[in-house]
């Protein structure tokens, strides 16, 4: 998997486990996610070390990546919205229509 592949999960699984992150590292996360900054300038923006940027990093990647290893949430999302991209492709209308109500009743029936 690519860099910027890679960064687009991380961002995925940041949004969907933020809350469960400690405040330091979901703020570490957010900066260099969300708002592309490097360590160096993680450091400078929260006047702690780089070495305490790379660990925060280190360790809230580990737990995005345990938590969605233990409960695939990102993972669920992911595929029913491939699913619903590919029911809004169908070019009949009438089967069309019925994939996305069958959809709505896998979303339904599942939750």
């Amino acid at each position: 998997m690519n860099e910027i592949a890679q960064r687009e999960v991380m961002l995925g699984l940041l949004e969907m486990y933020e809350p469960l992150l400690s405040p330091a590292q979901a703020k570490v996360l957010n900066l260099y996610y969300r708002y592309d900054l490097s360590l160096r300038e993680i450091a400078t923006e929260l006047n702690i070390t780089h070495v305490a940027v790379s660990d925060a990093l280190r360790k809230g990647n580990a737990r995005l990546k345990g938590y969605e290893e233990s409960l695939g949430v990102h993972a669920e999302k992911e595929e029913l919205k491939n699913k619903f991209t590919q029911a809004l492709a169908i070019n009949d209308e009438k089967q069309r229509l019925s994939e996305l109500e069958r959809l709505g009743k896998e979303i339904v029936d599942g939750i």
